[in-house]
């Protein structure tokens, strides 16, 4: 299992009422990161990862998402 799938299966066990899965993939994520990870994430800019997914999606067949 990687990192994601880890993260991801650790995150979707919490359930906290009114907060959805995604808000708390979001904003746990960068608490699961380590040493050049955190500085890889810390020198993004605001929004560049929601850009750059959304540019992933786009190109995705409709099936996958």
């Amino acid at each position: 299992m990687d990192h994601i799938e880890h993260f991801d299966d650790l995150v979707l066990n919490i359930k906290a009422n009114g907060v959805s899965e995604d808000y708390l993939l979001c904003k746990l994520f960068p608490y699961s990161l380590a040493r050049e990870a955190v500085s890889w994430l810390k020198q993004l800019k605001a929004s560049s990862l929601t850009i750059s997914m959304k540019k992933h999606q786009e190109s995705l067949p409709e099936q996958l998402l």
